[in-house]
């Protein structure tokens, strides 16, 4: 009886046909991700509403945050991945370990994010999709943060990562969300998701970023490079 159940949930599965990463969300699922999620990012005018937020947190959607896991769970792209001593490539494009990301399962801190992993993103007309984790890049070492401030967020970022401001992509350090740049704050490890389109969310308030290659984010034409 239980292979019978188990051909029958593979041949279902089986059945199901494959959603393009830009596809947006059916009905059905827009309901589930607006269960834990208001589909309106910070980068578009409406930043999610911190009392949606404070459910998530009393409910456990937020995840452990465990480096070592994550790193474990998905390979790490060597090609991207960056040693601080490493004068050629002397970027960090990420985030701290304890950032938000929106997920199918709720909001899980991006260390805990595994390759093959399903995250809420978001076009740049503010339609909001199902997106699917790639590769990850993590950066262990002595790595200089900023602070991004919005509402009820605090995100720790590298100060060259692209954020979306609405219109193009800019440097972190150089966006109005900045709250302080404090020589010396250290983070000993970085994350950052190499999606299917390229982009991703973080934070409660839905910043729209970049998670395409390192070497397109120093692009002349960062929006065609990472967008594509």
């Amino acid at each position: 009886m239980a292979e019978k159940e188990d051909g029958k949930a593979k041949a279902d599965k089986e059945k199901e046909p494959e959603r393009k990463p830009e596809e947006p969300l059916s009905e059905e699922e827009m309901k589930d991700v607006a269960g834990g999620f208001i589909p309106t990012p910070a980068t578009f005018g409406n930043p999610l509403s911190s009392r949606m937020a404070s459910r998530l947190r009393r409910r456990g959607a937020v995840g452990p945050v465990d480096p070592e896991e994550a790193v474990s769970r998905g390979p790490v792209d060597p090609e991207q991945s960056r040693r601080p001593d490493d004068p050629k490539h002397p970027w960090h494009l990420c985030f701290g370990p304890e950032t938000l990301v929106p997920t199918r399962k709720g909001y899980q801190p991006i260390s805990g994010i595994a390759v093959g992993d399903e995250i809420v993103s978001v076009t740049f007309d503010g339609t909001l999709f199902v997106d699917r984790v790639e590769k990850l890049d993590v950066h262990h070492g002595e790595i200089s943060v900023i602070e991004l401030s919005l509402d009820d967020d605090v995100i720790l970022v590298t100060p060259d990562h692209k954020v979306w401001s609405g219109e193009k992509w800019i440097r972190a350090a150089d966006s109005i969300y900045v709250s302080r740049t404090k020589v010396g704050r250290i983070v000993p490890a970085v994350y950052n998701l190499r999606t299917t389109t390229g982009t991703y969310l973080v934070g409660y308030s839905g910043l729209l970023v970049s998670g395409g290659r390192v070497e397109d984010l120093h692009s002349e034409d960062p929006v065609a490079e990472v967008a594509r």
